[in-house]
């Protein structure tokens, strides 16, 4: 009996970051239009972004607020209640959590690593129910 049908990285993958970039859409519209981009692309791929979007998710207001155009300083409210309550916490918040989410490969390296994981649970659980089989024949003989 097949009890695990294993469905491509790919498609799991893209399946998640599909549904998160839909939430993150909804509420990115309250960010300036050209920063859009930017922001999934740091948030779904962890590829960063310029030396703005970096302060911003550095936590590091001053710095920010140096580097914001127009829109962006008018809109820095709205980037905190973005980041407060849309952007996961672990790709914000400090330099260190930053550098980390940008190593990682954001939500998509994320995702691939908890599959691959997942993957070599479900390998490891096969091999110890054909090991457990193979004891209990060899046991009944």
């Amino acid at each position: 009996m097949n009890w695990y049908e294993p469905i491509s990285k790919y498609e799991r993958v893209q399946k998640q970051l599909d549904g998160a970039t839909e939430r993150l859409l909804n509420n990115v519209n309250s960010l300036p239009p050209h920063m859009a981009d930017g922001v999934l692309r740091y948030i779904r791929q962890g590829i960063p972004g310029g030396h703005f979007l970096t302060a911003v998710f550095s936590n590091k207001l001053v710095d920010a607020y140096e580097r914001a155009d127009e829109s962006n300083t008018r809109a820095m409210r709205n980037w905190a209640a973005f980041l407060y309550g849309c952007a996961p916490s672990n790709c914000w918040g400090s330099e260190q959590k930053v550098r980390e989410w940008i190593a990682v490969g954001g939500l998509k390296g994320i995702l691939e690593r908890e599959h691959e994981e997942a993957l070599t649970r479900i390998a490891d659980a096969k091999e110890d129910a054909m090991v457990a089989d193979l004891t209990a024949v060899e046991g009944s003989e």
